[in-house]
């Protein structure tokens, strides 16, 4: 889907040197890492918009294709965000919903039937329906965020980046949000590329796990692999590791003081 090959990011003052990295359809990644290893940054190179393809050397393809020959129209149908903070927040909720279909949109014509009923059910999906007609800066914080994570699901595109998607999201949320990541990516033709703090999440969700570690791909492992020596020495924290009874995955837990 998105291949790296010895790419530096940004030329000026890079932060990855020379990475080479390959994301696969089908598959959701994980990024984690301490503060200031680059997980933001790397997202930044992967949404591939025309600003940062000017900030990178090396090469870059997303669908076989060198990136260099998409038009931007063409790469925002295949891309989505989901921390784009909306420009206009006493726009409807709906109405900013919908607006992720515009990449698909035919220039002066009206959005499809299609394009409204798939924004309808993603309100649905993410449980927004009492505030389809509210303002989005009436939102509270963790209704807001759902909308945003709405917002990167109806573009239907090919490479999701997500930012530290459980930020602000109670427990159902979380639950949403987890049922819509392995839907998106049941038909093997979606790559879900997650960078987050929560490590338990990444843990639970992802199917690989990359570490970043002073601009550098640390470790490139299965969930699976995450254990308490490892949690140490990039994250300069005290773990235990225990088994999610219902699936196996690794569970962290802080380990307590002294």
């Amino acid at each position: 889907m998105i291949k790296l090959s010895t790419v530096t990011y940004p030329v000026k003052n890079p932060v990855f040197k020379e990475i080479t990295l390959d994301f696969n359809e089908g598959e959701i990644t994980g990024i984690i890492g301490r503060s200031g290893s680059g997980k933001s940054a790397l997202l930044n190179l992967l949404s591939l918009d025309n600003k940062v393809r000017s900030q990178a050397d090396g090469d870059i393809y997303l669908k076989g294709r060198p990136v260099f020959t998409f038009k931007p129209k063409e790469m925002a149908k295949l891309m989505a965000r989901s921390d784009i903070m909306p420009e206009n927040m006493d726009e409807q909720l709906d109405s900013f919903l919908l607006m992720s279909r515009i990449p698909h949109k035919k220039l002066l014509s009206p959005f499809p039937e299609y394009d409204i009923k798939l924004t309808d059910a993603f309100i649905e999906r993410f449980e927004l329906s009492p505030f389809r007609k509210s303002s989005l800066n009436s939102l509270t914080t963790g209704f807001l965020k759902r909308t945003l994570l709405a917002f990167s699901f109806i573009r239907e595109a090919d490479v999701i980046l997500l930012d530290n998607p459980t930020a602000h999201l109670d427990f159902y949320g979380i639950k949403i949000l987890y049922k819509e990541l392995i839907k998106s990516v049941m038909d093997g033709k979606r790559s879900v590329i997650i960078a987050s703090n929560d490590i338990n999440f990444i843990a639970e969700i992802a199917d690989r796990v990359l570490i970043l570690e002073n601009g550098q791909i640390a470790e490139d492992i299965h969930p699976d692999k995450l254990n308490s020596k490892t949690l140490k020495k990039y994250l300069s924290t005290e773990t235990i590791i225990s088994k999610n009874i219902y699936n196996g995955r690794p569970l962290v837990h802080l380990f307590p003081d002294d």
